[in-house]
């Protein structure tokens, strides 16, 4: 029995990445090649990870044998779930009111796409990216108060913070010391699991979100939220949101807090500065990427340095400033990708690999 109870859910939630892998590959968008390989690479990185963590937990851990499998498996039916009742639910609402198509991409709906594709572009870029910056603050505010409260309490951060910093190295132990698995993650503390689980569930619902978009026999309920959002080019294609997303959930899996701090200011604030200041002067172009200007990007650069530097010390703000002085420069020409996928994992690749050679990181908060 407490087999069964481990291989159905196991097997249940590796059936559902095969066929979220095989979502990517039938729903990318044929003209921007680049972005369905780095998603495609992305999740495929994860989900073996995730996997592998699972089984390794359950049978060197047994004491402890469902805590992972429960974090990665509950949110995939609870979604799907979601997904199934509401497309009765607009299938029964249709066969009612006799009408036809689909509730996701109604008329109405699409009169008040086309509406908000009308508005200034600088309005435009607004309503696309504030919403990343919430969500930055949000994590930022919970964080902050989390440390304070846990400092408060015990003259600590025991049981919040890693206390190994280098993730790397931690899941290499999970795969060589396996029999202390469990103490390998519980050392990371209960903030990187809060974050990991949020971006987990997030990145499955907008994934749900763009699959059943593009499906004519399933919705979702946000569905008419996301089609707001859309660029005309991102109709055949994905959502930036989705991106965002998938990219740092990424990032939060191998990177500590503080760094995955860092990382995502870049993707949210350096990438409004990037976009709002080149919009408003965009005088200077730079000769290889007509799409990008100088000011625009050098702004976003000083100000993701600024940033970052507060999270992780001057020496990685100037390595994550250029990381993505780079790789704002060359997106969309002459690489046609979402900056929300290649500017974390870039950013995760680089910390990972020169923090594990021994470069450090310290931070102005506590």
């Amino acid at each position: 029995m407490p087999d069964l109870l481990f291989e159905l859910p196991f097997a249940f939630t590796i059936l559902c990445y095969l066929f979220t892998l095989l979502g990517v590959i039938r729903y990318s968008s044929k003209k921007m090649v680049a972005d369905a390989i780095l998603l495609f690479s992305l999740l495929l990185v994860l989900f073996i990870h995730y996997t592998s963590l699972i089984w390794i937990m359950y049978y060197f851990a047994p004491w402890e044998n469902l805590f992972i499998l429960i974090i990665f498996s509950t949110p995939i039916p609870i979604i799907l779930l979601i997904v199934l009742v509401f497309s009765i639910f607009v299938k029964i609402y249709y066969r009612f009111t006799k009408k036809t198509g689909k509730s996701g991409i109604s008329s109405k709906v699409e009169q008040r796409r086309l509406k908000i594709q009308n508005w200034k572009p600088i309005y435009r870029d607004l309503l696309r990216k504030i919403p990343h910056i919430v969500i930055f603050f949000s994590f930022f505010l919970i964080w902050y108060i989390g440390a304070s409260v846990v400092y408060a309490a015990q003259g600590s951060f025991e049981g919040m913070f890693p206390e190994e910093t280098d993730l790397f190295n931690v899941f290499l132990k999970t795969q060589l010391d396996k029999g202390n698995i469990f103490w390998h993650l519980f050392y990371l503390g209960w903030f990187y699991f809060f974050l990991l689980m949020v971006l987990y569930c997030f990145a499955l619902s907008t994934l749900l979100m763009e699959f059943t978009r593009k499906s004519k026999n399933f919705s979702f309920p946000f569905n008419f939220i996301t089609i707001h959002l859309l660029k005309d080019e991102e109709i055949e294609s994905f959502g930036t949101f989705m991106y965002f997303f998938i990219g740092h959930l990424f990032v939060t899996t191998f990177v500590a807090p503080l760094p995955f701090f860092a990382i995502m200011s870049m993707s949210s604030i350096g990438d409004l500065v990037a976009s709002q200041v080149g919009i408003r002067t965009g005088r200077f172009r730079i000769k290889w990427n007509n799409k990008k200007c100088w000011e625009g990007t050098i702004s976003a650069t000083l100000v993701s340095f600024i940033i970052t530097s507060l999270f992780v010390g001057p020496a990685w703000g100037l390595i994550f400033a250029i990381t993505f002085l780079i790789t704002d420069i060359i997106l969309r020409e002459p690489l046609n990708a979402s900056d929300n996928l290649l500017i974390p994992i870039c950013s995760t690749v680089i910390f990972v690999i020169f923090h594990h050679l021994g470069l450090p990181y310290s931070s102005i908060f506590f």
